[in-house]
């Protein structure tokens, strides 16, 4: 659930409450509303590729915090890169900073590829995107894409109100049209389709995402041609129900 940055909420505690309903009533992921789930990110690399962990809510105060990833790219100067996503979604602004950062590395000839280790929901579907090859595991991942929404208190006299509300629909039709254009670049689906992903909560299956065009390939729990880090995490993965409690084996070494 992408939030919509700079709307204020009179009382927080209400909104919080309220979209835990909602969250409930609509099957949504609701660790995206719990400031007490684990956020899990980092970048390992053995010199050759680099593992990137995107796993918990996109925030850059108690989850995942795409500066710091971002940073850690640079630091490796990474050039070949695996992001391993398990994720229910988060900050707008997060997903676009990782998405960018990873677009721009395709741009000057890195290889990024994206696998869906667990949940990408959302805005994590999103990042999911910016991969050249997008992966997702036979009885593991699950994909959810939707369009942007908000919770926003409006307030004040009715030219106030009906101002208020312009820009929060102006807000909400900009990241909508975000949405679908990083879907119809990344899967080659006509408007009318991806709109229709994106009216609701659209789950996909791994056979319908390779389908769909979000994945561009579906490959077994453990896959014959997975390098050791991949198929230690996978092998754990696979072994739970509770992916959000794994870690990333270290590149190369099989270390947790």
């Amino acid at each position: 659930m992408p939030e919509i940055e700079g709307i204020q909420h009179r009382d927080m505690g209400a909104a919080m409450r309220w979209l835990r309903t909602r969250a409930s009533v609509v099957g949504l992921d609701s660790r995206l509303l719990d400031p007490a789930y684990a956020a899990e990110s980092g970048v390992d690399s053995d010199g050759s590729r680099t593992v990137v962990r995107v796993q918990g809510v996109l925030h850059p105060i108690w989850g995942v915090d795409a500066g710091e990833i971002v940073r850690e790219l640079d630091s490796v100067n990474a050039t070949d890169i695996l992001v391993l996503i398990d994720s229910p979604g988060g900050s707008l602004t997060e997903m676009r900073t990782i998405y960018g950062d990873l677009m721009r590395r395709r741009s000057v000839g890195a290889r990024v590829e994206t696998e869906v280790a667990g949940t990408a929901y959302s805005a994590a579907a999103m990042i999911m995107l910016a991969g050249e090859t997008r992966t997702v595991r036979e009885t593991v991942s699950s994909v959810m894409v939707h369009g942007a929404w908000t919770v926003a208190v409006l307030m004040g006299n009715l030219q106030e109100i009906q101002t208020q509300y312009a820009d929060v629909h102006s807000s909400m039709a900009h990241h909508h049209q975000l949405f679908a254009e990083m879907l119809q670049s990344a899967t080659g689906a006509d408007r009318s389709t991806v709109d229709g992903w994106l009216e609701r909560d659209t789950f996909f299956s791994c056979s319908e995402c390779v389908e769909a065009g979000i994945a561009t390939r579906a490959v077994p729990a453990l896959a014959e041609d997975d390098d050791a880090a991949t198929a230690s995490f996978a092998a754990q993965i696979a072994a739970s129900s509770i992916a959000r409690h794994l870690r990333i084996a270290r590149v190369g070494d099989g270390n947790q």
